[in-house]
């Protein structure tokens, strides 16, 4: 019995103490204090957004470079947990993040706008208590979503009939037909698409139309028969928001990178605008990071 008390005990000191490295941990990012985040963080910390053009970074000056640039972008007001799930030297711990997009976050102009927005972590803490690896999962859905270009302001919201787009009637139809197009490879005989159509992919990249149409097809012509596999598509007024899969055989050149055979099954999140029976805003992001490791080989270089 004296044993079993003092595994609790150990178990109970371990978890307050994860507790309180975490809980500095974002009270350091409420005050963008890079420096103090740092301090939390083991010195080659392992740093992974899961879907950052960035890619996983390693050690303190990488983790310094993506902190400078999201402290630029987001001021954090508040960071409340939901749940926490603990195991022996890690934390599962899911929030709510609000606060105001001040920069560009994920491409988008903030304009100091209101943002709230689910995010995930997995701290991984080392033999000292220090932070050694952090896994993050932002609902990056919700983010395009509330700063999307053509998205009210709070006032002009208010001033609608019930502060809400009008919804446009087939919405989700059309978006999900886009995709069904892009995955046979069809996007130059795809019809319903506005004549001032923009993409962001992987959240920076800006694609007009024939643009959009080359980068499917390259994924065509590297996975033939890829698909998209929607677990949640979310239609609110003009808006279409899908997130899943994209899985697929690699069989052909992709960014230089020749066929390895392998098979790939990777997060996608996208939110469509559609005006008039046609899409006119393309958003997506994808771990694209996750593929290159799912095909055994780095990622090409930029440029």
């Amino acid at each position: 019995m004296l044993q079993q008390a003092a595994q609790r005990a150990t178990v109970n000191f371990a978890r307050s103490r994860m507790d309180r490295v975490v809980d500095e941990h974002f009270r350091f990012e409420g005050r963008d204090d890079v420096q103090g985040v740092l301090d939390t963080l083991a010195h080659d910390v392992h740093h992974d957004v899961v879907g950052s053009p960035t890619g996983p970074l390693r050690g303190k000056a990488q983790a310094r470079s993506f902190y400078e640039k999201i402290f630029a972008d987001l001021a954090q007001q508040s960071v409340v947990s939901q749940r926490r799930y603990y195991g022996e030297d890690f934390v599962v711990d899911e929030s709510l993040w609000r606060g105001t997009a001040v920069g560009n976050p994920l491409g988008f102009a903030g304009r100091n706008r209101p943002l709230a927005f689910r995010i995930l972590h997995i701290f991984e803490f080392d033999g000292h208590g220090a932070i050694r690896r952090e896994n993050v999962w932002m609902d990056t859905a919700a983010i395009a979503a509330q700063l999307r270009d053509d998205a009210p302001a709070p006032d002009a919201a208010s001033s609608a009939p019930g502060g809400v787009v009008p919804p446009e009637p087939g919405a989700k139809a059309t978006v999900l037909s886009l995709y069904e197009a892009f995955d046979r490879g069809a996007l130059r005989n795809f019809g319903a698409v506005g004549s001032d159509f923009e993409a962001r992919v992987f959240g920076a990249t800006v694609l007009d139309w024939p643009g959009f149409v080359q980068f499917g097809q390259a994924f065509v012509d590297a996975f033939p028969h890829g698909r998209h596999v929607f677990d949640h598509v979310v239609t609110e007024g003009d808006t279409v928001s899908t997130i899943g899969r994209y899985q697929g055989r690699h069989e052909g050149n992709l960014m230089g990178v020749a066929a390895t055979g392998k098979e790939v099954d990777f997060v996608v999140m996208h939110v469509d605008r559609v005006r008039d029976g046609r899409i006119v805003e393309h958003r997506g992001i994808g771990d694209i990071h996750t593929m290159w490791a799912q095909l055994g080989v780095a990622p090409p270089a930029a440029g």
